[in-house]
């Protein structure tokens, strides 16, 4: 089991979590260099800290150690979006982990106060926020490749085909983002090319899949 885990956080380790596309894929204007080389490696540091522990022996109190220690370091002199922007990979990390870290994400977030608390626990359990799920199988892994709806737009405007790497094991998949979602997020992938409905069909995206499989693998 937990080499299927160090599996999983060397691939996030050698993904890049900060770039420009990321932060367009959430809508935001990119930070600067400075902030997003400091994200970059904060949560690389916390990654490689956390596989040299899950080489060995090891509990869950010194996996929550880990990830509060490296949060501290960070400090907490960002803007709500790099925050939240941040916080997302700790959730992830501590999913995969089988960890609770949703108390100390809280109290890093917004700090005590309950109306904050109780608005970053509905972020992170999409209360009032998912309208819909596109579900999808990793074509190797079979792990889920949810995509979670948050705001609907007029359903004659076409949206795109999705070329995703399953985070699980780097898999490429296609993901048809259904007409009439007007924004998204992301579950068990990262996005690697959008593909319009206006200039691609569902046979050209396939020929596309087909053509980064053979050329980024």
């Amino acid at each position: 089991m937990s080499s299927n885990k160090i599996e999983i956080l060397n691939n996030l380790k050698n993904t890049r979590k900060f770039g420009d596309k990321d932060w367009i894929k959430r809508g935001l204007n990119p930070s600067n260099q400075e902030v997003c080389e400091l994200l970059e490696n904060n949560i690389d540091n916390c990654l490689v800290e956390l596989i040299q522990k899950l080489e060995i022996k090891y509990s869950d109190k010194d996996i929550l150690k880990i990830l509060k220690t490296n949060l501290k370091k960070l400090g907490k002199n960002f803007d709500t979006e790099e925050r939240e922007f941040v916080a997302d990979y700790y959730d992830q990390i501590s999913k995969i982990l089988s960890i609770d870290f949703s108390s100390e994400l809280n109290s890093w977030l917004y700090g005590s106060l309950f109306s904050s608390l109780q608005r970053v626990n509905d972020f992170f359990r999409g209360k009032e926020k998912i309208l819909n799920i596109i579900q999808t199988k990793c074509t190797k892994c079979n792990s889920n490749l949810d995509t979670f709806i948050l705001e609907k737009m007029d359903n004659d405007i076409q949206n795109d085909y999705n070329i995703v790497k399953c985070i699980n094991c780097s898999e490429y998949n296609l993901i048809d983002n259904e007409s009439g979602n007007k924004r998204i997020k992301f579950g068990n992938y990262e996005l690697i090319e959008q593909l319009p409905k206006n200039n691609f069909n569902l046979e050209d995206a396939e020929i596309r899949l087909k053509q980064i499989k053979i050329f980024r693998n």
